[in-house]
């Protein structure tokens, strides 16, 4: 059973990143299981942009897993609404995208779907796990083209549902094939309950504490 997590203390940005205009990235540098991934964060990057011609998004997957038998099962994102007319594309050259599959269910997701009580996450992507030569691993890439009426980047920028156990998740990510512990973790993006204010100036102490705070939330999530 997943119980505890770990904070990288860089990790604590209030939301994500704006790299262009309406593109913004994510970096998944929290990890909430007992045993991380192998080697330092980030483990996965995502960079959310607006579809050429509207009515959608392109979702482009960066791996940065440095253990061999880590892959990436899923990866989860809220949404401010619901995507009307959902339609979906894959293109990559690591992994079969015959194998990918996109679901939606706003507000639905099931519970612990990324474990540790993150939950209400609304689309998520799933990626190939029948061998390892389609799996998504080491700095595997992938773009997901997202198409739905009016979807814009914009409608990612929000956090998952306040009814969840832990709050204030953009998106999360499963990892399997970890070689200790309970052999999957669950890592997310910056957290919306941040540490206020730059972390070089106020000192790995303060990351510690905000650190310990989650996984009290994560360990009550697990034992309610």
């Amino acid at each position: 059973m997943l119980a505890a997590v770990a904070i990288q203390p860089n990790a604590a940005l209030a939301a994500p990143v704006q790299i262009g205009t309406n593109i913004y990235q994510y970096d998944f540098d929290i990890n909430s299981g007992t045993v991380p991934p192998a080697g330092s964060p980030w483990w996965l990057r995502t960079v959310i942009g607006p579809k050429a011609g509207g009515n959608g998004v392109t979702i482009d997957l960066t791996g940065n897993l440095q253990d061999s038998q880590e892959f990436i099962r899923s990866v989860g994102f809220n949404l401010k609404n619901e995507i009307q007319n959902l339609s979906w594309s894959c293109d990559s050259s690591d992994i079969t995208c015959s194998s990918t599959s996109v679901e939606q269910e706003f507000n639905k997701l099931p519970k612990n779907n990324f474990a540790n009580g993150i939950q209400g996450l609304d689309l998520a992507i799933n990626l190939p796990i029948p061998n390892n030569k389609n799996r998504f691993q080491g700095t595997d890439t992938a773009r997901f083209t997202i198409n739905g009426t009016g979807l814009t980047p914009e409608d990612f920028l929000t956090t998952n549902n306040p009814g969840s156990p832990v709050t204030g998740v953009y998106s999360a990510a499963r990892v399997q094939g970890i070689r200790a512990g309970s052999g999957s973790t669950t890592i997310t993006d910056p957290i919306s309950q941040a540490v206020p204010g730059p972390l070089p100036v106020l000192g790995a102490g303060v990351a510690l504490g905000f650190s310990r705070r989650l996984r009290q939330r994560l360990n009550l999530a697990q034992t309610a």
